[in-house]
């Protein structure tokens, strides 16, 4: 009998995503098959594989939400899933914005030198 996990999606791209469990910790996977569309935040089941050392994302478990986006083709496709929040940005100059936003991201400089941000 093959050993089972069940985790969250914290990253997806290209034909790989790493899953989490809290208890667990993290793990690489695949999606098992063509027809599995995995995105970030998507609950799975996964098997582990030992004769090939690899997990396999053998079920994505029901969507609570998801974010579509329009694909080149005009379909939709699934972006993330299982949302709790979503913070939406817009801005006229929006170089602006980023540059200040990272500026809070960054370790504040010590008290005696001067801010590299101003």
């Amino acid at each position: 009998m093959k050993q089972t996990l069940v985790g969250r999606v914290i990253a997806a791209f290209g034909g790989t995503c790493w899953c989490a469990r809290p208890a667990a910790g993290n793990w690489r996977a695949r999606p098992f098959g063509r027809a599995l569309i995995v995105v970030c935040g998507d609950d799975v089941r996964c098997s582990v594989d030992s004769r090939h050392d690899e997990v396999h994302v053998v079920e994505v478990l029901p969507r609570r939400t998801v974010l579509y986006r329009a694909n080149q083709r005009g379909g939709a496709e699934p972006v993330v899933a299982n949302l709790t929040r979503l913070l939406v940005v817009l801005a006229r100059f929006p170089h602006r914005i980023c540059s200040s936003w990272t500026a809070t991201w960054r370790r504040p400089p010590p008290p005696d030198s001067p801010p590299r941000w101003s």
